[in-house]
This record gives C-alpha cells, sequence and structure tokens, in this order.
C-alpha cells in the first residue's frame, strides 16, 4: 500500500496534467474541435484514477482529513464507496482542488477565503460576487470549477 504522501504527490503530478491540457484547450478559438477533444483526454485522463482516499484529499486541499468528510457527507465532493472505506471520485476531488487553487491564487491575504469558509461552515448560502474582489483570478478570468461530463454534453459551447 502507497503512503499517504506518495498518493499525494502522485495525484498532484495528475492534477498538474489535467490543468495543462486544459490551458492548451481552452487557448484554442471559439468552436475550434481540438478544445473539445482535450477535454475528453483529460476526463479519460481523470476517470482511470482509482477513488482517492480522504487523507489524501485533505492533504492535496490543505485542510483536515475531518472536513474532507464532512465535505463528502454534504456532497460537495461525490463518494466513489463508503465500504469497506470512505473513498472519493477523483473528477470532484479535482474540481474542488482546482477551485481551492484559484481562490488561494487570488486571495492575498485570506480574507475572501476566511469569509467562504465561515459561510460554507455555517451552511449559509453564499454568493461569491458580493465578497470583495469579486470571483476573477490575477489574470481577469473567471474562477470556475471546470464542468462536468454531463454539463459539458448540455452545452454547445464547452468554455469557460
Amino acid at each position: 500500500m502507497t503512503t499517504i504522501a506518495d498518493d499525494t504527490q502522485r495525484i498532484g503530478v495528475l492534477f498538474d496534467r489535467i490543468d495543462n491540457l486544459d490551458e492548451v484547450a481552452y487557448s484554442f478559438p471559439d468552436r475550434d474541435d481540438r478544445c473539445q477533444r482535450l477535454l475528453d483526454v483529460a476526463d479519460a485522463t481523470l476517470s482511470e484514477e482509482p477513488p482517492i482516499r480522504p487523507a489524501v484529499a485533505a492533504s492535496l486541499f490543505d485542510v483536515d482529513e475531518k472536513t474532507v468528510r464532512e465535505w463528502a457527507d454534504n456532497g460537495v465532493l461525490t463518494i466513489a464507496t463508503r465500504r469497506p472505506r470512505l473513498l472519493l471520485e477523483p473528477t470532484s476531488v479535482y474540481e474542488i482542488s482546482r477551485l481551492i487553487r484559484d481562490l488561494r491564487a487570488m486571495d492575498d491575504d485570506g480574507e475572501m477565503l476566511d469569509e467562504m469558509w465561515h459561510q460554507l461552515s455555517s451552511r449559509a448560502p453564499i454568493d461569491i460576487a458580493d465578497i470583495e474582489g469579486g470571483p476573477q483570478t490575477e489574470r481577469g478570468k473567471p474562477v470556475i470549477p471546470r464542468p462536468r461530463r454531463a454539463l459539458e454534453s448540455e452545452s454547445s459551447n464547452p468554455r469557460r
């Protein structure tokens, strides 16, 4: 059995590769079929990854395992299996990992993340646009998690 550190490093490298595929895919002009082909490759790559242990997801997110389990119980993360132990779907772990990384990148003083954490922990609805700084990264791109497969098929334009 691999260690948490080994799995975290391996999955971190995988997520970086998915990010690179997404970056290249979204660099193509609108309606270019190469974008969707690259997104399909990224989806296939994620779907080949075995389910992820909560301790590994916690390490990737830089939160404690209890938080990851709460997120799974509340539907933030997709559960692959509960028995004999809780395991998480790699796509949902990737989506949340990417969202957390984007939020951290645009939050210089940690104030917005603290506010979001307060809102999420109290289970109050939150509107990201209402938080000072708005939902944009340093490059001005919207912070939107990578669309799930079902959402991509509903949209004719896979752009973020």
